[in-house]
Protein backbone atom coordinates (compact mmCIF):
# COMPACT_ATOMS: atom_id res chain seq x y z
CA UNK A 1 0.00 0.00 0.00
CA UNK A 2 2.89 2.36 0.70
CA UNK A 3 4.48 1.89 -2.72
CA UNK A 4 1.06 2.19 -4.35
CA UNK A 5 0.49 5.44 -2.45
CA UNK A 6 3.84 6.84 -3.57
CA UNK A 7 3.06 5.96 -7.19
CA UNK A 8 -0.39 7.54 -6.95
CA UNK A 9 1.05 10.74 -5.47
CA UNK A 10 3.71 10.88 -8.17
CA UNK A 11 1.10 10.40 -10.89
CA UNK A 12 -1.18 13.09 -9.45
CA UNK A 13 1.66 15.59 -9.03
CA UNK A 14 2.94 15.02 -12.56
CA UNK A 15 -0.54 15.41 -14.02
CA UNK A 16 -1.38 18.75 -12.37
CA UNK A 17 0.06 22.20 -11.87
CA UNK A 18 -1.97 22.66 -8.67
CA UNK A 19 -0.15 20.43 -6.21
CA UNK A 20 -2.66 21.15 -3.44
CA UNK A 21 -5.49 19.82 -5.59
CA UNK A 22 -3.28 16.90 -6.68
CA UNK A 23 -2.58 16.04 -3.05
CA UNK A 24 -6.29 16.09 -2.21
CA UNK A 25 -7.12 13.95 -5.24
CA UNK A 26 -4.42 11.49 -4.23
CA UNK A 27 -5.72 11.38 -0.65
CA UNK A 28 -9.22 10.61 -1.94
CA UNK A 29 -7.87 7.80 -4.11
CA UNK A 30 -5.71 6.47 -1.28
CA UNK A 31 -8.73 6.41 1.04
CA UNK A 32 -10.77 4.49 -1.58
CA UNK A 33 -7.94 1.98 -1.87
CA UNK A 34 -7.78 1.55 1.90
CA UNK A 35 -11.55 1.03 2.18
CA UNK A 36 -11.51 -1.57 -0.62
CA UNK A 37 -8.54 -3.51 0.78
CA UNK A 38 -10.01 -3.39 4.27
CA UNK A 39 -13.35 -4.74 2.99
CA UNK A 40 -11.63 -7.63 1.22
CA UNK A 41 -9.55 -8.47 4.28
CA UNK A 42 -12.70 -8.48 6.40
CA UNK A 43 -14.41 -10.83 3.93
CA UNK A 44 -11.48 -13.27 4.10
CA UNK A 45 -11.43 -13.11 7.90
CA UNK A 46 -15.17 -13.65 8.12
CA UNK A 47 -15.17 -16.65 5.80
CA UNK A 48 -11.98 -18.39 6.84
CA UNK A 49 -11.29 -17.44 10.46
CA UNK A 50 -14.57 -16.90 12.30
CA UNK A 51 -15.80 -19.73 14.48
CA UNK A 52 -19.20 -20.98 15.51
CA UNK A 53 -22.25 -22.55 13.93
CA UNK A 54 -23.06 -19.53 11.77
CA UNK A 55 -19.50 -19.42 10.41
CA UNK A 56 -19.57 -23.17 9.77
CA UNK A 57 -22.82 -22.80 7.82
CA UNK A 58 -21.35 -19.89 5.84
CA UNK A 59 -18.31 -22.01 4.88
CA UNK A 60 -20.50 -25.02 4.03
CA UNK A 61 -22.42 -22.82 1.61
CA UNK A 62 -19.51 -20.87 0.11
CA UNK A 63 -16.58 -23.27 -0.14
CA UNK A 64 -18.17 -25.81 -2.52
CA UNK A 65 -19.16 -22.95 -4.83
CA UNK A 66 -15.65 -21.51 -4.67
CA UNK A 67 -14.21 -24.95 -5.47
CA UNK A 68 -16.38 -25.07 -8.61
CA UNK A 69 -15.70 -21.49 -9.67
CA UNK A 70 -12.48 -19.80 -8.55
CA UNK A 71 -13.69 -16.46 -9.96
CA UNK A 72 -15.82 -16.18 -6.79
CA UNK A 73 -12.67 -15.36 -4.82
CA UNK A 74 -11.83 -11.64 -4.89
CA UNK A 75 -8.21 -11.27 -5.97
CA UNK A 76 -6.96 -9.40 -2.90
CA UNK A 77 -3.39 -10.66 -3.33
CA UNK A 78 -3.10 -10.04 -7.07
CA UNK A 79 -5.21 -6.95 -7.62
CA UNK A 80 -5.29 -5.57 -4.10
CA UNK A 81 -7.74 -2.71 -3.73
CA UNK A 82 -8.50 -2.82 -7.46
CA UNK A 83 -10.34 -6.14 -7.00
CA UNK A 84 -14.13 -6.13 -7.14
CA UNK A 85 -15.64 -5.05 -3.82
CA UNK A 86 -19.22 -4.38 -4.82
CA UNK A 87 -22.21 -6.17 -3.30
CA UNK A 88 -22.35 -8.79 -6.05
CA UNK A 89 -18.68 -9.71 -5.45
CA UNK A 90 -19.38 -10.03 -1.72
CA UNK A 91 -22.48 -12.17 -2.27
CA UNK A 92 -20.65 -14.43 -4.73
CA UNK A 93 -17.74 -14.90 -2.31
CA UNK A 94 -20.09 -15.88 0.52
CA UNK A 95 -22.17 -18.14 -1.74
CA UNK A 96 -25.23 -15.94 -1.55
CA UNK A 97 -25.46 -15.35 -5.30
Amino acid sequence: MTLRGVRMLRDHLLAADDWDAAGHACATEQYRSFVAANALENWYRTLFLEGGAEADARRARALPLIAEDRSRIPDLFGMGPDAQTDDLARRRFFGEA
